[in-house]
Parts: structure tokens; C-alpha cells; sequence
């Protein structure tokens, strides 16, 4: 089976097995995401990384809210509450002005080339229909039934 790496869930699994690359071998950074653009994996793995890796980031989060509550939530016990809301106020405004500006200054260039190669793609050929991922997730119910997991290869749609 070959997907597409455009598609979301395929994007999903790249990026959680960076997560996993760097959460579990800080050393051997990029080796699931180089092995699984290199040869392909399975689709056992293939979920099995999705899952894993949203783990592990449901459980940071999780941490942060924590942190975040308790931060925000204390001053309001120990202090005014108006002095604390102007405060807080304050510093949201100032962290989502800074997060627009770095936001806006990160994702231009890569808004800008997949505008560009849409548009290049479009024109040049016939877009290569990937599989979607309810029939991505058919065949990996279908490989665990059959205690056989098929080999997926992901296609980079960068070097088309």
C-alpha cells in the first residue's frame, strides 16, 4: 500500500514519530522519521506509533494545563483580583501578539511554496488520489485479523 504524504494521517505519523524520536532517543534523533521515508513501515507500527505518540503528547499537555492553572489560579487566592486580571490581561495580550509574529514570520515561506506547487501541480499532471484514512485503518484491522501487517511506503509529494 502506498500513501501519500500529504495526506493528514500520514502527517500525523510523521510528526509523532519525530515526538517519539525525541522524547524516547534524544542521541538518535530522526531515526523512525528517516526509516519510515526511507523503506516504509508497517501499518502495526504505523498505528502503533500514532498512538503512542499522541500519548505521550496528551500526557505533556496535561502537564503544562496543570502548571498553567496553578500559576493562574493561585494569585487569585493570594491577591486582588482586579490587580491579577489586569495582570494577567496584560501578559496574554503581550504572549499572543508575540506568538502572532512568530507565527506569521515561520509559515509565510511554506505558505508561499505549497501555494506554488499547487498551483505547478495542478496545471503540469492529474493528482495522484492516496488512500484515505478509513482505507488505511481497513487494512490495518484487516493485517492485525490476519496476524500479517502489509508494508505502507509513503510517497513524497515534495519530489514529484
Amino acid at each position: 500500500m502506498q500513501v501519500n504524504s500529504d495526506q493528514w494521517y500520514v502527517r500525523w505519523f510523521l510528526w509523532n514519530c519525530k515526538i517519539l524520536d525525541k522524547w524516547l532517543h534524544t542521541s538518535y534523533s530522526d531515526q523512525r522519521f528517516r526509516k519510515a521515508m526511507g523503506r516504509g513501515t508497517d501499518l502495526c507500527t504505523f498505528f502503533r506509533t500514532i498512538l503512542l505518540g499522541s500519548l505521550v503528547v496528551l500526557l505533556n499537555l496535561v502537564v503544562w494545563v496543570w502548571t498553567i492553572c496553578v500559576l493562574l489560579v493561585m494569585p487569585f487566592w493570594l491577591f486582588n483580583v482586579a490587580t491579577v486580571a489586569m495582570a494577567v490581561g496584560f501578559v496574554l495580550c503581550l504572549v499572543t501578539a508575540i506568538a502572532l509574529l512568530i507565527l506569521a514570520a515561520e509559515f509565510m515561506p511554506t505558505a508561499l511554496q505549497w501555494v506554488t506547487r499547487k498551483a505547478s501541480n495542478s496545471i503540469a499532471k492529474a493528482p495522484w488520489h492516496a488512500p484515505t484514512f478509513l482505507q488505511v485503518f481497513g487494512g490495518y484491522l484487516v493485517g492485525v485479523k490476519q496476524r500479517f501487517c502489509p508494508m505502507i511506503t509513503i510517497k513524497d509529494s515534495n519530489n514529484d
